[in-house]
């Protein structure tokens, strides 16, 4: 079942109303946030605050498919199907503090697996290192994990999640 942009829109935004109270910081992803114009799949990140809350509030308005610890899957009361992305907190080494996973998450669900590859070479091949929970490390225990800081370190001007489809045209024949 696909829905219109306008109207994933509006579903998401009353789902994040919801869980809002149970989240540092909530966000729509996926489809929407790349605006297709038909969606297929509500998709929000969030780093959970009171994660039994959340999902006690999840149970209450949606049917779960399955609870993992990285996201929960589910149906909405109207039955379009949703993931919600549970985001890491930072976690903490011995010399360096590592963000968690909620901005690198944001990040990857919302471009296309091409693009993401894309990006993941080009970072490669400027010394740099994707990880999915941490972002972008760019030197020994220096992480970026924000989109704008993370494009910029691997010499991208500013791409809006709409244009995250494929590889930028130009840049195929400057990174190849």
């Amino acid at each position: 079942m696909n829905i219109p942009l306008t109207k994933a829109r509006t579903l998401a935004d009353r789902v994040i109303c919801e869980l809002r109270p149970f989240c540092d910081r909530i966000a729509i992803t996926g489809e929407v946030r790349m605006e297709l114009p038909t969606i297929g799949l509500l998709e929000l990140v969030c780093l959970p605050a009171d994660r039994e809350g959340l999902l006690d509030r999840v149970k209450r308005h949606s049917t779960v498919g399955s609870v993992m610890p990285s996201r929960i899957q589910l149906s909405l009361a109207n039955g379009f199907p949703m993931v919600l992305h549970l985001a890491k907190q930072g976690t903490h080494e011995l010399f360096t503090s590592v963000p968690g996973g909620y901005y690198p998450t944001l990040f990857e669900t919302s471009c296309t697996p091409a693009f993401l590859d894309w990006f993941i070479d080009l970072a490669k091949s400027k010394g740099m290192r994707w990880d999915r929970n941490h972002g972008l490390l760019v030197s020994a225990g220096q992480w970026l994990f924000k989109e704008d800081d993370v494009l910029a370190a691997v010499g991208l001007a500013a791409i809006e999640p709409c244009a995250r489809n494929c590889p930028p045209p130009q840049s195929r024949a400057t990174y190849a």
